[in-house]
């Protein structure tokens, strides 16, 4: 059975602990398929077979050096539980509930990979941020979406349940590679065309937290 290993908590993440502490090295031993931040949040990461990926604020995206840093990913090694295909064109909202209809996500922990070709796919990065850090929210505004159609690739994603909140995100996290792995980001909104949704559950979760000034004066009362 595999285990979710979390590097940092999604609370330190959104009250701006955006210092890359974490390298990619130390999190691809932890897990071959996940998502993530970069230093500075500069960029999202997407991990898939083993390999990690760096969408920029541009929308361009490339291979990471293993040196490179994150100050917050979410990965696992995978292995399939189930697998199901789905002809229908489906919005984010209704993919959610087709995925509540077929795996029960309460109160379980699911990775998921799917995998096809999408009518529609929206997603973004930031571009480096400075300090003083504002909290993530003040940051998403300033996200660069991008919206790609009739495209093949690979969303990666967590469904966390509500007793992770503050330690993980809750509710379906996606971010996004294609097929030619020349686009990425966190997925703001997507419709499926014809997929193959794979899932791997996991009953195991592990933390590791920064060792940090700025992680240890954090106030992370606002997002608990």
């Amino acid at each position: 059975m595999s285990t979710l290993y979390n590097a940092n908590t999604r609370s330190a993440y959104q009250a701006g602990c955006y210092t890359g502490t974490f390298t990619i090295a130390d999190i691809l031993a932890r897990g071959d398929t996940g998502l993530g931040a970069l230093d500075g949040n500069d960029g999202e990461l997407v991990i898939k077979d083993g390999t990690a990926w760096r969408t920029a604020a541009d929308g361009t995206t490339s291979q990471l050096d293993l040196a490179a840093t994150s100050p917050f990913a979410t990965v696992i090694d995978w292995h399939t539980d189930h697998r199901f295909d789905l002809d229908a064109p489906l919005g984010k909202d209704d993919f959610e509930t087709e995925l509540a209809r077929r795996l029960s996500l309460a109160n379980r922990t699911w990775a998921l990979r799917i995998h096809g070709t999408f009518a529609s796919v929206t997603a973004g990065a930031s571009g480096r941020q400075h300090r003083p850090y504002r909290p993530l929210a003040e940051v998403m505004p300033d996200y660069t979406n991008q919206t790609w159609h009739e495209t093949t690739g690979t969303l990666v994603a967590f469904h966390c349940p509500i007793y992770l909140s503050g330690i993980d995100y809750v509710g379906g996290h996606y971010h996004w590679l294609s097929d030619d792995h020349r686009h990425g980001g966190h997925v703001a909104d997507f419709t499926t065309q014809r997929v193959t949704v794979q899932a791997c559950e996991t009953h195991r979760y592990t933390t590791e937290l920064p060792t940090t000034a700025e992680f240890h004066n954090l106030d992370l009362t606002p997002y608990h």
